[in-house]
Order: C-alpha cells, then sequence, then structure tokens
C-alpha cells in the first residue's frame, strides 16, 4: 500500500474524479497539511495543479491506495507526460506521494530545458489566491472544488422556469 495526499477534485465528494471512484481497495486516512511551505497552486480550470516553486502550505487528504490504485491515479493524472509523482512530507503522515506540474521539462527534439509553464500557455492561469476555488489562510492554501459534492449542496440556486432546464 502506498500513500497519497490529494489537493483538488480528487479529493472526497470530488463528483468528477474523486479518489471514491477509483480504488475500492482505498483507505481514507484523514485530512492532512504539507509538512514544508514551499509550495503554490495553480488553476488550471476545472482542476488545480500544484507547484514546487511557492512559499506555501497545501492542506488536502491522505488515502493509502494498492499498487493498482496507484497506477489508476497514473493514468488519471497523466502521469508521467502530464503530472510528475513525488513523495514529499505530510505533517503527521511521513511520506506520501502527490501529483504535481513540473516547471521545467526537456524539449523532445533538442534537448534543451524548457519552461513548461510558458510552453503550454499556463503562465497566465491565476496562482494561489488570484483563483476565485483557492483561499489562503494561515499560510495553507486550500482547492475549494467547484464540482464537488460539497461544493454543489453549499450553492443555493433556484430555476426560474423549465427553460433554465
Amino acid at each position: 500500500m502506498a500513500k497519497v495526499f490529494v489537493y483538488g477534485t480528487l479529493k472526497r465528494g470530488g463528483s468528477i474524479r474523486g479518489v471514491q471512484e477509483h480504488d475500492p481497495d482505498k483507505k481514507f486516512i484523514g485530512m492532512a497539511v504539507t509538512a514544508q511551505d514551499k509550495y503554490s497552486m495553480m488553476d488550471m480550470g476545472s482542476f488545480p495543479a500544484l507547484l514546487f516553486n511557492g512559499e506555501h502550505k497545501v492542506s488536502g487528504e491522505v488515502f493509502e491506495v494498492t499498487p493498482k490504485g496507484l497506477d489508476d491515479f497514473d493514468m488519471i493524472e497523466g502521469y508521467p507526460n502530464f503530472y510528475n509523482r513525488a513523495l514529499i512530507d505530510v505533517q503527521g503522515e511521513g511520506k506520501c506521494f502527490v501529483y504535481y506540474i513540473p516547471l521545467f521539462a526537456e524539449d523532445p527534439t533538442t534537448g534543451e530545458r524548457i519552461d513548461n509553464l510558458k510552453q503550454h500557455g499556463w503562465d497566465m492561469n491565476p496562482v494561489n489566491e488570484q483563483s476565485p476555488h483557492i483561499t489562503l489562510a494561515a499560510n495553507t492554501l486550500t482547492y475549494n472544488d467547484p464540482y464537488s459534492d460539497t461544493y454543489i449542496q453549499d450553492y443555493d440556486y433556484e430555476l426560474d422556469d423549465e427553460e433554465d432546464i
């Protein structure tokens, strides 16, 4: 079994990609915070991305998953072609895997080191509390998934008529 720290749409209640959808043998360990304050979080539209270039901690959840569950997460997160995976320190949990966007990549044709964010146009995405989905409190970033069951229940709306459906 491996521990995985999730901070975005893979958290419990994530109706699109929540961890409960992917590994029936997973075990929820608890809510957690990274041990180090060296991260920033980027809003990628419908999901966040963790970056190793900041000065904040990140809140999330820790799960214990089977090797198959870890393979499933790799597929979901596009590892190693989109997200990378690393072991980080999580308060009270020790080392946990986390998925993150690498700041730099190697150009496949030239072998040169390139700015991964700029290459994909992500350098213009909102970072940290510039995003309406990311909050900063006590130097800890939290992603509030707009597609989660909790967020949808908290959003109070009424349909005016059947045309809105």
